[in-house]
């Protein structure tokens, strides 16, 4: 069953929703699954209620976390060469969040007289419709498309005609994916692409556990409260009663499958209701769930993911400290 999508076009002084179906309509089916299994799992995309999305904006400009200012120290450097070089008249961002980023690449897009499509897609419908309102203001000669959705399911969406286009994931929201769900997803990407279009992949790198560590466990605790959001989330959703008082946040890096691991741990035994799925489910004092995964990568790594999917790396770019990389990729 996957996630209904919809599209949001973009007029001048207007906005037209259209298909108001709602992106959490798989959360029942999800949370029974998750919840009954053992080990607990739930699915980190139910993080992004409005309250998580704004969370998760704060934990990127965290000291802790470098991924995004590394990733966007890229940006800045490589951005107007990329765009000079292989000219894209379109972008299409899945799982754009904020968009706080994009710009680095619209910008010169525009100053070289190139753009002409910006498309977005992301679960979270009101930073949807904010960012979509922003480039409306910023790129006013723009057609702006807008997918309310989740890509881990289906691209419900007409490309651009325009050529290239530069589709792009930025954030390493790949990582929350293991190696099948990712290589399904690349696989959709690949398949909404022209042979003359490209693809830039953000993955964060794999390096010392202290800094892996230090990013997930910040110091202001906003990892913990949006790793605790996500209880609210199915409370609001499914009429459960979670207390997320009782549960701490955990953030451990496996170091033999290359992966943070985040997990909420009861600290004590708990009997939790959820009324829309009449399910009640038994949780052990000490017992995790685990609510995401944050792979890390290398370059052989990441080109084991692409080629399957028909892409290959075209350019490999990284910063000086080899934390983080964008792939430029083209179909093989």
């Amino acid at each position: 069953m996957s996630l209904p999508q919809r599209k949001v076009e973009i007029a001048p002084k207007k906005i037209n929703l259209r298909n108001n179906s709602d992106p959490f309509s798989d959360i029942a089916e999800d949370v029974r699954k998750g919840l009954t299994s053992n080990p607990k799992v739930l699915n980190p995309k139910y993080f992004y209620d409005e309250e998580g999305s704004k969370l998760f904006d704060e934990i990127t400009r965290l000291p802790e976390y470098y991924p995004t200012r590394t990733e966007t120290k890229i940006l800045a450097k490589e951005s107007e060469r990329l765009i000079a070089k292989y000219t894209p008249e379109a972008i299409f961002e899945l799982g754009s969040g904020s968009a706080t980023k994009t710009n680095m690449i619209l910008e010169p897009m525009t100053k070289m007289g190139l753009l002409k499509g910006i498309g977005l897609l992301d679960f979270n419908e009101e930073f949807l419709k904010e960012s979509s309102l922003n480039f409306q203001i910023s790129y006013p000669n723009a057609e702006i498309m807008s997918v309310v959705g989740d890509f881990s399911k289906k691209l419900l969406f007409d490309s651009f005609e325009y050529s290239p286009t530069l589709y792009l994931i930025l954030g390493s929201t790949i990582g929350n994916m293991n190696q099948g769900e990712s290589i399904k997803f690349l696989k959709r990407v690949a398949g909404k692409m022209r042979a003359s279009d490209y693809f830039l992949l953000g993955t964060d790198l794999i390096k010392d556990e202290k800094s892996l560590y230090e990013a997930y466990n910040d110091s202001q605790n906003v990892t913990a409260k949006f790793n605790k959001n996500i209880l609210k989330v199915i409370n609001d959703k499914l009429g459960a009663d979670f207390d997320p008082a009782l549960f701490d946040h955990e953030a451990i890096y496996n170091q033999s499958k290359n992966r943070i691991e985040m997990y909420l741990i009861s600290d004590s035994y708990q009997k939790i209701y959820i009324k829309d799925l009449d399910l009640e489910i038994e949780i052990e004092r000490g017992e995790k769930i685990c609510t995401e995964i944050c792979r890390k990568y290398d370059r052989q790594k990441v080109k084991a993911m692409l080629e399957p999917a028909g892409m290959e790396i075209i350019e490999w770019l990284t910063d000086e400290d080899s934390l983080y990389a964008l792939s430029l990729c083209k179909l093989i």
